[in-house]
């Protein structure tokens, strides 16, 4: 049985790719978080993943690349695309392409963790465990 949702998470920026991760961690997904496409289309845990969040601007592929190639290898969990885009044509052409949702960078929190929940709970996977709670010392 499936405790937690798995998310698997790439982009070629590792501040941002830290910031997803942890920001995804505290809201109680299991995340794996790749900063080369290579690795991520050969790790053991791309079969397992119950949605990935892919950026759209990286060296060697864009977004739709990956995308492609993992639906090539049968990887058929639900994607989104991330993007410092406001621009109309990426999220047509995204939605195209198979992207199940599109969130722009600066809104990444409440959007993108929204986003996760509603896909993963459309494919009947438990959304999250338990957040973790961060508590300020003083």
């Amino acid at each position: 049985m499936v405790s937690r949702a798995l998310i698997l998470v790439v982009d070629d920026d590792m501040a941002v790719l830290n910031s997803l991760g942890f920001m995804l961690e505290t809201e109680g997904f299991e995340v794996r978080a790749f900063s080369d496409i290579g690795e991520l289309l050969h790790a053991d845990s791309i079969h397992e993943a119950n949605c990935l969040v892919v950026d759209y601007r990286m060296p060697a592929m864009d977004g739709f690349d990956v995308l492609r190639s993992l639906r090539r290898r049968q990887i058929t969990a639900p994607a989104i695309l991330l993007t410092g885009s406001s621009d109309e044509t990426v999220g047509g052409r995204a939605v195209a392409a198979g992207f199940a949702r599109v969130v722009e960078k600066p809104h990444l929190e409440d959007e993108l963790v929204g986003a996760i929940r509603e896909l993963t709970a459309q494919i009947g996977i438990p959304a999250t465990g338990p957040p973790i709670r961060l508590w300020r010392i003083p």
